[in-house]
Formats: structure tokens, C-alpha cells, sequence
């Protein structure tokens, strides 16, 4: 690709997912610059095996990290009640460093249109110590909870919270989020998540608290 192309400037695949039949990549951009206004990751396409690397999201210099995309394939709507067929969405956590306040935001994408669609789950960057304001969003995944039947997507992020969305067709971005997080008091960031037996677990790389920061400056 030519070197100043936008394909060209991606620097860090962070995931890889199939989708409806094509290939996506999650990709980070540092620059030469090291300016952050001249960051911009993005999503790529590749559409079939025989087929090259398209862009297919350029999320901007408000972003420093695409860190995560994830295809999720919802059963129900918000309420419980099952979808005529299953529908998949494409949906891409990103990351932003202190001086880029965007708080903690995703994308996802309507297949039907080709759009994607910016949501803020929340502008808070903080986590309930203060001790960092790291947004990343880089675990995505779905449950179907055992009382309610409703098929809902979590996303955790960095300042230690989980936001909880489910399938509406009414939203330009397919997926309703709450305001308020499923979980809201840890100190860290969601690396992964996995169920057993109709159990969802996930797993949180525990960060750093005031008295740890005191160990160790002290």
C-alpha cells in the first residue's frame, strides 16, 4: 500500500473476527508524528479470501485503540422475545489515552446500511479511586440471562466498570445500551469472559489503588 494511504496507517492488529461471511480487523495507528491528533484506528474488511484489505472504519483522532471487535448474534430483544432469526452485530470497543476525553465509547455496526455508529456508554473516565482514567474497552461478549430469557452484550471497561446493552432494531447502531453499569466498583481492566454451564465468568486484570501507589513511591 502506499505509505500514505489510509491502509497503510495501521501499525496494531489487536483482534481478528469473522462476520456474515467477512473477515474484520480491529487496527491501532501510532504515528511518526507521536502527535495524537494524527492518530486514527480503524476497522478493515477483507470480503472474501481472494480479496484485499478494505477500510471500513476510520474511528479518528479522538481514539487512540481499537482494542477489541466482536460479532455478536442476538436471539431476543430487549424484552425476551425471540427475533424471527438470529441477528448478528459487529461491534468494536475502543481505548483513549488521559488527554482524549471521550470516555468509554464503542461502535457497531448496521450491516443493512454499511454505517457504524458511535455510542457513548458512559463519560466518565474515571475509576472509583481516581487512580487512572483508562476507558479501554477490550473484552465484548454475550449472555443469555437464565430468568429473564433477554440475549444481552456486555462490554467491560478499563476504569473497572461493565455496561450491558441489548438488540434494538429502532437504534441507528442495533444495540440499546443502559446508562447505568451491570457493575460499577472494581479497579481494573476485563481481559476475557467465558460461561460454563449456563454460568457467565470474566476475568479482570486487577489495577493499582491508592494504597498501592503509596507502596510504591514509598
Amino acid at each position: 500500500q502506499p505509505p500514505d494511504s489510509a491502509l497503510a496507517k495501521a501499525t496494531e492488529a489487536n483482534a481478528l473476527v469473522p462476520h456474515n461471511g467477512k473477515l474484520y480487523c480491529a487496527v491501532s495507528y501510532l504515528p511518526e508524528s507521536k502527535q495524537l491528533g494524527d492518530v486514527n484506528p480503524k476497522v478493515l474488511v477483507k470480503k472474501s479470501a481472494t480479496s484485499p484489505w478494505e477500510v471500513d472504519l476510520e474511528a479518528g483522532s479522538e481514539f487512540m485503540r481499537l482494542g477489541m471487535i466482536q460479532s455478536v448474534t442476538f436471539t431476543t430483544d430487549g424484552r425476551g422475545h425471540k427475533l424471527p432469526k438470529p441477528v448478528s452485530v459487529l461491534i468494536a470497543g475502543t481505548g483513549a489515552w488521559q488527554h482524549q476525553p471521550a470516555g468509554v465509547v464503542v461502535f457497531s455496526r448496521n450491516d443493512a446500511t454499511g454505517k457504524w455508529t458511535k455510542s457513548v456508554l458512559s463519560p466518565n473516565r474515571w475509576n472509583r479511586e481516581k487512580t487512572n482514567h483508562e476507558t479501554e474497552v477490550r473484552t465484548i461478549w454475550d449472555h443469555v440471562d437464565r430468568v429473564t430469557g433477554v440475549h444481552y452484550v456486555f462490554a467491560g471497561a478499563g476504569t473497572g466498570r461493565i455496561y450491558r446493552g441489548v438488540y434494538d432494531p429502532a437504534q441507528p447502531g442495533l444495540i440499546a445500551w443502559d446508562v447505568k453499569p451491570e457493575l460499577d466498583d472494581l479497579i481494573g481492566r476485563f481481559t476475557c469472559a467465558a460461561e460454563a454451564n449456563g454460568v457467565q465468568y470474566v476475568g479482570v486484570a486487577y489495577g493499582a489503588t491508592k494504597e498501592g501507589f503509596r507502596g510504591i513511591t514509598e
